[in-house]
């Protein structure tokens, strides 16, 4: 069975956030905010998709010109209609701010209207922008990246362990320290 076109961008999204937290922990504060940044922008887009087409048959999405954006509140505006969370004031508010920092620290030109970076008060709003969004993506199958760190092995078959690419354990120690309650994102 191949995975939704979609999940490709769970992949990616996985990888983000377990740089954020590595990198976080490891006193790496810009890049791991980017990092952070990425990872919403990744699972806004693989969320949106699965609104379209929740099967994940379409081959390419080409004409879908939004898929380039990088802008998070517009982004999460697409899932409103479906998943109400996304077009609350605040969700978007922070949405906003964190785009904002996600082009400061590309474009040094970048004005800056909604904050002056991020702070360590801003990991629970990540948390709870990952945790919404890891869970309404209709993840059948979670053998990405995140979930294979997490538990170690393959969805439904502890028998089949992770490829040694996965013996990551300083990586998912700080993921488990940065987000104690990682496992209600991961399916087991």
């Amino acid at each position: 069975m191949r995975p939704p076109l979609w999940g490709n961008f769970i992949a990616y999204a996985d990888w983000d956030l377990a740089s954020f937290a590595w990198l976080f922990r490891g006193g790496l504060r810009v890049p791991s905010y980017y990092h952070a940044t990425q990872a919403l922008e990744k699972y806004l887009k693989s969320l949106a998709l699965s609104i379209i087409d929740p099967n994940g048959t379409t081959e390419t999405p080409n004409n879908n010109r939004w898929l380039r954006d990088h802008n998070l509140e517009r982004l999460a505006s697409r899932c409103a209609a479906q998943y109400p969370y996304y077009g609350q004031p605040e969700t978007l508010a922070r949405l906003r701010r964190f785009s904002e920092f996600d082009q400061r620290a590309r474009y040094p030109w970048v004005e800056q209207q909604h904050g002056n970076g991020f702070t360590s008060e801003d990991v629970p709003l990540f948390w709870e922008l990952f945790l919404h969004l890891r869970v309404d993506i209709p993840i059948k199958v979670d053998d990405y990246p995140l979930g294979m760190l997490i538990r170690g092995h393959h969805q439904g078959h502890p028998e089949n362990l992770t490829a040694p690419m996965f013996d990551l354990a300083d990586c998912r120690t700080a993921v488990q320290l940065m987000f104690p309650e990682v496992n209600k994102i991961v399916r087991w």
